[in-house]
């Protein structure tokens, strides 16, 4: 079993409505309009309601709240599972990710940007860096490593897809992922998983039974961030068309 570090979704069926994106990227990184750019343009100003001091175990699914404050409860689990996610193959994503994405920035994909800010304001948590990936296979993901920037990456026929306010629920998610610590809780679930295989006799059942428990979580945690991209949307039926 590997171990879990960091959160992804997948949105395989969204609705299309492309009169909500004008403008253009660079040439080259739309997949699928490599010649004239995938097109896009900033609505009217947001007016959507600002929560203060949101905590994330405002949002939280209760199986997800749950379990977070169990593994709080134990010191130095936290520390454990910020030392994880500096590991090697972590490091090789990272680099792989700067070397094959564009950084989305005020000056660059500012549309993407702005987008990113307005739901990191919403959600009260810094915006991370985001990323465009060329890739014909609708995804989003973040990674959170230890020591670095948390990043979000998207890929172009995600973007493609998507409307602005179901773009931004897809960042959203990503920003619930990292506002609620999953990457870290996750992982050192994970290692308690792991480590209950190497106890002798009942070792593997217990395991399996902690294996079943993070599986209903991994479940949860989706849950919360569903919850978080409500939170940023504020309208049901743009989230519910993502699914």
């Amino acid at each position: 079993m590997a171990l879990i570090s960091f959160a992804s979704v997948s949105f395989t069926s969204p609705l299309i409505n492309k009169s909500q994106f004008c403008g253009s990227f660079p040439v080259g990184i739309g997949s699928a309009r490599k010649n004239r750019g995938v097109k896009f343009c900033r609505a009217a100003a947001s007016s959507a309601v600002v929560f203060p001091r949101l905590d994330a175990d405002d949002f939280r699914h209760p199986l997800d709240k749950q379990n977070t404050v169990l593994l709080r409860a134990i010191p130095g689990l936290n520390d454990i599972g910020k030392a994880f996610l500096g590991t090697i193959s972590e490091q090789v994503m990272v680099l792989e990710n700067i070397g094959t994405s564009v950084l989305v920035s005020e000056n660059q994909l500012s549309e993407l940007h702005h987008l990113m800010v307005e739901a990191a304001g919403i959600l009260k948590t810094e915006a991370p860096d985001l990323y465009i990936r060329q890739s014909p296979v609708p995804n989003a993901y973040t990674l959170a490593v230890s020591g670095r920037r948390p990043f979000v990456v998207v890929h172009t026929s995600l973007v493609e897809l998507l409307t602005r306010k179901e773009l931004q629920a897809v960042l959203a998610h990503e920003l619930g992922h990292l506002k609620c610590d999953h990457g870290v809780w996750l992982t050192v679930a994970n290692i308690l998983t792991l480590g209950a295989y190497s106890i002798p006799g009942l070792g593997g059942i217990i395991a399996q039974r902690l294996e079943e428990q993070l599986f209903r979580w991994l479940r949860a945690a989706e849950l919360t961030c569903d919850r978080a991209a409500l939170l940023v949307v504020q309208d049901p039926k743009r989230l519910s068309s993502l699914y």
